[in-house]
């Protein structure tokens, strides 16, 4: 049975968040437990016991038998919500898209969570509603896409939806003076385009009855998995694990996308 953690504070984006997780629960054999983080110096202990009777009241309204288990942690975000959502399935909460200075003052908390959460985090949209559509992921030429690909053909298997694979790279710029010792534009396509095959393969073989696209684009990878998120119902990517300041810095896919699309977004940890 899958352990699933819902981190649930009664937002309308923590609403949309059990909404995806009744949908999954209903599909797969799975446990939720609901997760509620505050202070209890500075919260009201009753008031946040009736949130989470609530959202256990919902859940087994929507999946009938359901094993339901509430937790109300005294701490902070997000590392109390890491923390319990070690050796889980899968953890999910919500994003508020429509007020970035509010996630701002919340120091950013999906995007914090995703970043050292070490199970897979599903990050659902405030006002998210199913989308009948295909299973998108990143696929990067560096190895930190190889969680997040084999956790969506797993995924795309169970759903029994197509898979996409969307691969986005940059062509280097080449002066006059080095045409002639560096690789062709049309030969790093080459390559792109045989690394993608190549991924592409190995889901036909592992999973045989999933229908696998190849989407290989020349653009900024964030561009081109917005681009794919428009009619996916699910969108799923790697992580470097870097982190809010350096992935400010260096630049973070997650970073770019979360809050900013309109389809629920899966952030898989490296294996």
């Amino acid at each position: 049975m899958e352990r699933i953690v819902l981190g649930y504070d009664g937002s309308p984006a923590a609403e949309s968040a059990l909404d995806w997780v009744s949908i999954r629960a209903r599909r797969d054999d799975a446990a939720v437990e609901v997760v509620l983080v505050a202070n209890m110096f500075l919260s009201d202990h009753v008031e946040a016991q009736r949130t989470l009777d609530r959202a256990e009241q919902l859940l087994e309204e929507r999946v009938p038998g359901i094993p339901v288990e509430t937790i109300l942690i005294d701490g902070t975000v997000p590392a109390a919500l890491v923390d319990a959502a070690t050796g889980a399935g899968l953890l999910v909460l919500g994003v508020d898209g429509d007020h970035p200075v509010r996630s701002a003052l919340h120091g950013w908390l999906p995007q914090r969570v995703t970043a050292a959460a070490t199970a897979p985090t599903c990050v659902v949209p405030r006002g998210w509603t199913p989308l009948n559509g295909p299973i998108a992921v990143g696929l990067a030429d560096d190895g930190s896409s190889g969680a997040a690909v084999d956790w969506a053909a797993a995924e795309a298997d169970a759903q029994s939806r197509e898979l996409r694979l969307v691969h986005a790279w940059y062509a280097p710029i080449v002066t006059h003076e080095e045409v002639d010792t560096r690789m062709s534009l049309h030969d790093i396509h080459t390559q792109h385009r045989a690394l993608a095959a190549e991924v592409a393969e190995r889901i036909r073989r592992e999973h045989p009855s999933v229908m696998v696209q190849v989407d290989l684009t020349q653009v900024n990878r964030s561009v081109a998995l917005t681009a794919a998120s428009s009619f996916s119902s699910l969108l799923v990517i790697g992580t470097h694990r870097r982190g809010i300041l350096a992935g400010g810095f260096l630049g973070s896919v997650a970073q770019d996308l979360i809050g900013r699309v309109s389809a629920p977004i899966c952030v898989v940890p490296p294996a």
